[in-house]
């Protein structure tokens, strides 16, 4: 008996399925190419989501490009899924059963980890993901009603799409050790900060110093700096890190979109660390430590008064000194992406930069030691 899944199922899977391709598709070439997608942003959860260790497969594959597969496969397999012939129709049954099964359990994995891992969510990720889970089920559902799935053991099917996803999980839980980065160079050269004084994380003047660029609201941004310190402490051949506070807000940093007002007192709080930097270089890293818990601007606004001087501080905020440090580091950020990386934070030496996602003291070095 040729069994369907009705018409209207067919091609309401052919659209998801259609959509959910688009997505990865768009994912995918964004990915080899480097550059963000339009709404994630620089050091948006999204960027980060997307350019993490976690986003590509043996840390060679995009996971996107994966899925984008997948999806085609899904597409093709619906298609001759109501074909006269019943060879190619049993088939169809079953690589579908199979497919639906990858897509459920991939897409759980993968909303899994953002939510409880990378602590971050990809918009164009959930999107794609819920789609994915959405045809699934729809397909499964049909398959049952028609009589399909009993007909062509779907069951064994559905098992093995869903052991695959596991199987992929457990690949890149055993692989996701290696740090994750992007990196970038500039034939032109990049803006010289030796003539700026900008706080440090090590020994001031150090011939072997990097750039760190970084948002006080930024939470990868926090676990880097954290990072940096740690490395510093226990390695005496570890380079000091020059500390360039970005703000990603567009009410200074004009590379930032004008809407976009994640990271709303950004500048306030870069304003304030600088300004105590300059004040009383001794001061910093109490106020450093005490703003990465981004207390508010007045509360921020008034320990940097307790460290420095009520009076010192709001000379300092009007200044043209202020101004010009400020103004060097958003050039910087400007700079490194010309190339079309975005993301924070942000490691800079010489005329190349490096865009980490890591988690350990070793893994830092090992970026360090890409950029020497």
């Amino acid at each position: 008996m040729n069994k369907t899944i009705g018409i209207k199922s067919k091609w309401a899977l052919v659209l998801l399925g259609a959509i959910a391709l688009c997505l990865c598709a768009v994912m995918t070439a964004h990915s080899f190419a480097g550059t963000a997608l339009i709404g994630c942003s620089a050091g948006s959860g999204c960027d980060y989501v997307l350019s993490g260790k976690w986003s590509r497969f043996l840390g060679i594959i995009p996971v996107s490009a994966l899925a984008a597969g997948a999806y085609a496969a899904f597409i093709c397999t619906i298609l001759f899924i109501d074909t006269e012939d019943e060879e190619t129709r049993r088939i169809s049954f079953i690589l579908a059963t199979l497919i639906s099964g990858a897509i459920t359990g991939s897409a759980l994995w993968f909303m899994s980890l953002q939510l409880f891992v990378i602590k971050s969510f990809c918009k164009y990720c959930i999107a794609a993901h819920s789609i994915g889970i959405i045809a699934s089920i729809l397909f499964l559902v049909s398959a049952i009603r028609a009589g399909c799935f009993r007909q062509f053991h779907g069951g064994k099917g559905l098992l093995a799409g869903i052991s695959a996803a596991v199987i992929l999980a457990i690949v890149q839980i055993l692989f996701s050790g290696k740090p994750a980065y992007q990196e970038g160079h500039s034939d032109s050269g990049l803006p010289d900060l030796s003539l700026i004084d900008l706080p440090v994380i090590g020994e001031p003047g150090d011939t072997n110093s990097v750039i760190l660029l970084y948002d006080y609201g930024c939470p990868h941004c926090r676990r880097l700096h954290e990072l940096a310190m740690d490395l510093v402490s226990s390695n005496s051949d570890s380079p000091s890190f020059i500390l360039c506070p970005t703000p990603l807000c567009p009410d200074c940093n004009h590379y930032i979109p004008a809407d976009d007002y994640r990271f709303e007192y950004s500048c306030d709080y870069a304003k304030l660390a600088l300004s105590v930097w300059i004040c009383d270089h001794k001061a910093f890293e109490a106020f450093d430590s005490f703003i990465w818990d981004t207390p508010g601007v007045e509360a921020a606004r008034k320990y940097a008064e307790e460290l420095v001087g009520v009076d010192r501080i709001a000379d300092m905020l009007g200044s043209e000194e202020l101004f010009r440090t400020l103004t060097a580091c958003i050039d910087l950020f400007g700079r490194t992406l010309e190339e079309g990386k975005s993301g924070l934070p942000r490691i800079v030496s010489g005329n190349k930069w490096i865009i980490p996602d890591i988690s350990t003291p070793s893994d830092l070095q090992s970026i360090l030691d890409l950029l020497k």
